[in-house]
């Protein structure tokens, strides 16, 4: 039993590793609806399988929530994102997941998570554009965050 759980381990890594295809990592600038603020962020991107991705964001808020409530929002979020390839230079991605949101500003860290979907254009080989919507679920304290939010920006993938 031991023997055949390290074959199929190998071979979920020989997998992941042959299909290098989707990895990546970006920057972008960042919209989010439910905190009414603009922030920097970076993505980073592999293909554990043909067709699926983990995906790590995290972006930086600063006055976050109606009025000035001086929370500043950090969230660190992991997903899993399905590829759907429209033609050889576009990609659309469909996922979700968990995250972790450091905040500064009186108010404990929060657990919350994400829902959305991503549209890359890949005009050169290892450069790619990408916008992606998607909504936000997150409660600090008594500022309700959930929302919808916009990331755009530039993806070097390899």
């Amino acid at each position: 039993m031991k023997r055949i759980m390290c074959v199929a381990a190998l071979i979920v890594a020989l997998s992941a590793v042959a299909a290098m295809a989707n990895n990546g990592w970006g920057l972008y600038g960042a919209w989010w609806e439910g905190g009414d603020a603009f922030g920097p962020g970076f993505k980073l991107t592999f293909e554990l399988v043909p067709a699926l991705q983990f995906d790590f964001h995290v972006a930086y808020f600063n006055d976050v929530g109606e009025g000035d409530t001086g929370l500043n929002v950090t969230p660190l979020e992991f997903g899993l994102a399905m590829n759907v390839p429209v033609t050889e230079t576009v990609k659309l991605s469909l996922g979700g997941g968990p995250s972790y949101n450091f905040v500064d500003g009186g108010s404990d860290d929060e657990i919350g998570g994400y829902i959305g979907g991503c549209l890359e254009f890949a005009p050169y080989k290892d450069v790619a554009l990408f916008l992606e919507a998607r909504y936000v679920i997150l409660d600090v304290g008594p500022e309700d965050l959930n929302g919808l939010g916009l990331n755009a920006g530039l993806m070097v993938t390899w």
